[in-house]
């Protein structure tokens, strides 16, 4: 289409990009799904909603990733982990998809894994397909299920700020709609159908094993810094903390790298372990968060806020109310401004025993945040959706 009528047709109907993607998507999913329609049928005929819970877990990047393992830093070993220490090994299978597996084949693994083993949960990542960031087929696998499976998918995201991957969320749980979009930075209640409740924000699940990992790793960190900053320097990022270094504020950015990067891709290339990540965070006394996402001015909640509180390193942070939905008052710091940052930080740099206070209470919710926070929110959800719940666990108390 020449771009001076798609400028007329856009100007008809603003989403036009939207309708031609949906239609586009609807012909892949009627081509590739009479390829599944055996395991669709086979599925239609499962006990999920009365068979005893077993979770089926396609990891976003695993298991043959360097970084699926304790302490690695990859969600989706935290997830299985943690649920196979919640419900028991034999409860939860892991299916991996390699980067080169046509599509068609992971398709029919998957449908065929829950279809065997009587699956009454599957969890993914729903951004992008496993292993393959540029590509997205999940709605082949919505419609499947839609055919009759009787579980319950939890969808997770980490990047809802970017409207194309709303608009993804939104198709699966049009299509099926016993997805449970869970989402870690941001609330989704409404996305699929205006007044139906999702999971999130909720805190990253770390597994037991990951949780003793970083105790042992930083238990004897001595305090070297006032305030840090240790994350992307996003553009924003690095504007802010001009203004604090000329408002005569020592911030030290990434003390846990060798080098010393000074913009954003720089600040992702060889990257330190996650456990020298959070050294950087215990050896901290504060640490500054900016909470904006990447993809848009909107606030989310950083996983970092729990990182460096279970490490005994107060969090600082401009958000509004997200953090404030896990942790008291007095638990972290809040700014509204940068001006309103260096006098935060002066009051609680100048009681060094209020901060210790601060910093103990923050990592003791945070600690319990790490083990119970993520699954019993999802549990709760799908209770309150009428969904059977993956664990026994709840929402930890809140502040």
């Amino acid at each position: 289409m020449i771009d001076p009528v798609r400028s007329v047709l856009k100007a008809v109907d603003p989403r036009l990009d939207e309708h031609v993607w949906q239609f586009r998507r609807w012909q892949t999913v009627r081509t590739e799904g009479r390829h599944l329609t055996d395991l669709s049928r086979q599925l239609s005929g499962s006990t999920a909603d009365t068979a005893p819970i077993h979770v089926v877990v396609v990891p976003h990047l695993g298991p043959a990733a360097q970084s699926y393992k304790v302490a690695g830093l990859n969600y989706f070993f935290e997830i299985q982990q943690s649920l196979r220490e919640i419900l028991g090994e034999e409860a939860v299978t892991v299916i991996g998809v390699d980067a080169h597996e046509p599509v068609e084949q992971w398709h029919r693994r998957l449908l065929q894994t829950l279809a065997d083993t009587n699956a009454t949960h599957l969890i993914t990542q729903i951004e992008t397909d496993p292993n393959k960031p540029d590509e997205w087929s999940w709605d082949v696998i919505a419609d499947s299920l839609a055919h009759g499976w009787g579980g319950t998918w939890i969808g997770v995201m980490w990047d809802a700020a970017f409207p194309w991957l709303q608009l993804k969320a939104r198709r699966l749980g049009r299509i099926f709609d016993r997805l449970l979009i869970t989402d870690f930075c941001q609330p989704m209640s409404g996305t699929a159908r205006a007044g139906r409740i999702e999971a999130g924000p909720v805190t990253m699940p770390l597994s037991q094993a990951t949780v003793d990992a970083i105790v042992l790793a930083t238990c004897d960190t001595p305090k070297q810094y006032d305030v840090t900053f240790i994350g992307a320097l996003y553009d924003y990022r690095v504007e802010l903390l001009d203004q604090l270094k000329d408002l005569g504020i020592n911030v030290v950015t990434n003390p846990h790298r060798s080098d010393a990067p000074s913009n954003y891709d720089e600040s992702r290339a060889n990257q330190p372990s996650f456990l020298d990540y959070m050294r950087g965070l215990a050896a901290s006394e504060t640490t500054i968060n900016f909470s904006l996402a990447s993809g848009g001015p909107i606030e989310q909640y950083k996983i970092r806020i729990q990182e460096a509180a279970m490490v005994g390193c107060l969090p600082v942070t401009d958000d509004r109310d997200r953090t404030r939905s896990f942790f008291a008052a007095d638990e972290f710091g809040y700014f509204g401004t940068v001006d309103q940052l260096g006098h935060t930080l002066e009051h609680l740099l100048a009681d060094r025993d209020r901060l210790a206070q601060m910093q103990s209470a923050a990592k003791s919710r945070a600690l319990n945040l790490a083990t119970t926070d993520f699954w019993g929110r999802v549990s709760d959800t799908a209770r309150k959706r009428g969904l059977r719940a993956p664990t026994q666990l709840r929402t930890p108390t809140g502040p």
